[in-house]
């Protein structure tokens, strides 16, 4: 039989959806994940970014942690970091055509922008240099209890949606077997108030 895990940093827990989905035991909880980490996924490519707070410097596929951000210098004291919020910033550093490290720049100052725009006062992102940034960024726990919510209930109602179709043999989209069942994936556009919800997430650029 195939199990199902939740992937990292999944927008909602098993319990949390299995409590909103009112199952009735815990025989669909294999498709009820497999929902979750589909919402969850297109929900972020939706919103161009990852959503959840993680750390970028090391990757590691168990944590849902990334690599370093990397973005092009504008000629200013000003970047534009395509995740955001920004929980913290540890190093940015240049980097030369052949990607090695040519100097760790002056973050005295640094000052953080609406929208994940970094600004360093006694330095400049050179165009024609790669930049990376370590750090942690998106959503946190702490800090953003209020957006976490509301992404949590956006995801619940995308899977509730799915849920709905698979209990009662729609059909529509792509199917998969999961543990002798079969899960059906709507394709597409997705439901039209989780996309309406969505529009304060999605990063514009």
């Amino acid at each position: 039989m195939e199990v199902v895990t939740l992937d990292p940093l999944t927008l909602t827990d098993l319990d949390t959806a299995r409590a909103y989905l009112k199952a009735p035991t815990t025989e669909f909880d294999d498709a009820i994940r497999a929902m979750v980490n589909y919402a969850s996924a297109q929900i972020e490519m939706r919103c161009k970014r990852f959503l959840l707070a993680r750390s970028y410097d090391t990757p590691n596929a168990a944590t849902g942690d990334r690599g370093p951000l990397l973005h092009k210098g504008t000629n200013s004291s000003t970047l534009l970091l395509r995740e955001y919020p920004v929980n913290s910033i540890t190093a940015i550093t240049e980097l030369g055509p052949d990607g090695s490290t040519t100097r760790t720049m002056n973050v005295t100052g640094l000052a953080v922008l609406d929208g994940g725009q970094v600004r360093l006062p006694m330095d400049t992102f050179y165009a024609g240099y790669q930049y990376s940034v370590k750090g942690n960024f998106g959503y946190n726990a702490t800090a953003h209890v209020r957006e976490r919510r509301a992404l949590e209930a956006i995801c619940l109602r995308w899977v509730q949606v799915m849920y709905q179709d698979r209990s009662a043999g729609i059909g529509r989209g792509t199917s998969f077997g999961v543990g002798g069942d079969i899960v059906t994936l709507i394709p597409g556009p997705m439901p039209p108030d989780v996309l309406s919800a969505l529009w304060h997430f999605e990063r514009p650029l």
